[in-house]
């Protein structure tokens, strides 16, 4: 599967942040399924894992996509080198 990545320029988000790259990213009931088992086979040690781990969360949790409509979530890398996963929100405009 081919990843999409947006690269972006020159943005400022709250208090300086620049964002480089935003990817998509798509959770499936089966990846949260596998992530139940797991949980409730570890006694829930895997769900402190994953609260505690972004990268152990992403890989579990979500997988990459190209498609912006089969996205749930946005993968947001900052110039920083910091990253947070971003649910994607629908907005409707309405002109009056």
């Amino acid at each position: 599967m081919s990843e999409i990545a947006f690269r972006v320029k020159k943005s400022n988000i709250e208090t300086g942040c620049l964002v480089n790259e935003v990817k998509l990213l798509q959770m499936t009931v089966k990846r949260i399924a596998i992530v139940i088992l797991l949980s409730l086979l570890t006694c829930g040690v895997f769900i402190l894992l994953l609260s505690w781990k972004f990268k152990l969360r992403k890989y579990f949790l979500y997988q990459t996509t190209s498609d912006i409509e089969k996205c749930t979530h946005f993968l947001v890398l900052n110039e920083d080198g910091t990253s947070s996963i971003c649910k994607k929100a629908t907005i409707s405009i309405q002109n009056i």
